[in-house]
């Protein structure tokens, strides 16, 4: 997978059990969608996983009092 299902920040807000737990269940999930469903879906799913990232980066932006970055440098990265 190209893309890391949790932000890495969100350890910082529960457990790292339950981090570890939510990771690797999505992951297995994932794997399992990306084997079996077709390219357009998978497409759809990944556009929906990418919205539900940027609202996780922003709660975890709101709550730590302090922005991640990263997803700019990425931006600006693919921009070349």
């Amino acid at each position: 997978m190209d893309v890391e299902l949790f932000d890495q920040r969100l350890a910082q807000v529960i457990s790292e059990q339950e981090y570890v737990g939510l990771k690797d269940k999505a992951e297995k999930l994932y794997g399992r969608l990306e084997k079996k469903a077709p390219m357009a879906m998978l497409g759809d799913l990944f556009e929906l996983m990418l919205l539900f990232r940027s609202v996780e980066k922003r709660l975890l932006d709101d709550r730590l009092g302090r922005p991640n970055t990263d997803w700019a440098q990425g931006s600006m990265a693919t921009l070349d």
